[in-house]
C-alpha cells in the first residue's frame, strides 16, 4: 500500500532534537519542506548538552548555534521550545520530560510529530522515543532515522524532498561547529543517503521514517 500525504498550511507539526547540536542530521529536510509549505511547526530541545562538549568549545557556543541551526530549515527562534535536562541521564528525569511533553500535546495539538526511532540505541533517545507513544496517544509519530544510532530500522515512510531542502540540511549541520567532529558531518553523506533512501520510491531525493503511530481522523 502506498500513502500519498497532500501538505497543508493548517497541518500542525511538532519535531523533538533531544539535543540542539545535530538539529539538521534529524529530519532536516523534511522540516525544510513543512516549512516551505507554510506548515505551523514547532520544535522541542530537550537538552543543551552542555555536558558533553568537545574540548576548546564553551557553553556559549551551543547558545550560538541554537537558533542559527533552526533557521537555516526555515524555523524562527519563536518556533522552538529550549528545555535544559542533562544530557545521557534522561532516564533519571523521565517523569519531568513525559510530563512536559503531555503539556506540549495539550498546548500545541499537533497533527504529526517526529521524533527518535524506537530502535535508536542512544540511552536519551530510548527514553524520549518511548515517552513520546505514552505522552502523544492521538497523534501520529513518526521516527526519524539515524544510521549511526539506529539497530534494526525500518523505513515504512518515504517523504519525497528536493535538493534545496537537503541542501538547508547540510547547512543547519554546518552551523553546529560543535560537533564537527561528528561522523555525519562527512561531505556529501547526508545527500547520498536522501539518494538512497528515495531510490525505492523512483524519486530523486528523500527521508525515511518508521511509524510509531499512525492516526487517520
Amino acid at each position: 500500500m502506498a500513502v500519498s500525504v497532500e501538505l497543508e498550511p493548517s497541518l500542525e507539526s511538532t519535531c523533538d532534537w533531544p539535543s540542539p547540536g545535530r538539529s539538521g542530521a534529524w529530519d532536516g529536510a523534511t522540516l525544510s519542506k513543512l516549512t516551505r509549505h507554510q506548515v505551523s511547526v514547532t520544535a522541542l530541545v530537550l537538552s543543551m548538552a552542555e555536558q558533553s562538549l568537545p574540548e576548546g568549545f564553551s557553553a556559549s557556543d551551543i547558545q550560538r548555534e541554537c537558533p542559527e541551526a533552526p533557521s537555516a530549515l526555515g524555523l524562527e527562534s519563536k518556533q522552538i521550545v529550549f528545555c535544559d535536562f542533562p544530557v545521557r541521564r534522561f532516564l533519571q528525569y523521565r517523569q519531568e520530560i513525559l510530563e512536559l511533553l503531555v503539556q506540549f500535546d495539550r498546548e500545541y495539538e499537533p497533527d504529526l510529530v517526529f521524533c527518535p526511532s524506537l530502535t535508536d540505541t542512544h540511552q536519551d533517545h530510548q527514553v524520549v522515543s518511548e515517552d513520546y507513544l505514552r505522552a502523544f496517544r492521538s497523534r501520529s509519530v513518526f521516527g526519524y532515522e539515524l544510521p549511526w544510532n539506529n539497530h534494526g530500522f525500518s523505513p515504512s515512510v518515504s517523504n519525497l524532498v528536493t535538493l534545496d531542502d537537503v541542501n538547508n540540511k547540510e547547512l543547519s549541520l554546518s552551523c553546529c561547529v560543535t560537533q564537527n567532529s561528528k561522523p555525519y558531518f562527512k561531505p556529501r553523506l547526508l545527500e547520498d543517503l536522501a539518494r538512497l533512501r528515495a531510490s525505492v520510491t523512483h524519486s530523486e531525493f528523500a527521508e525515511s521514517f518508521d511509524v510509531i503511530r499512525a492516526v487517520i481522523q
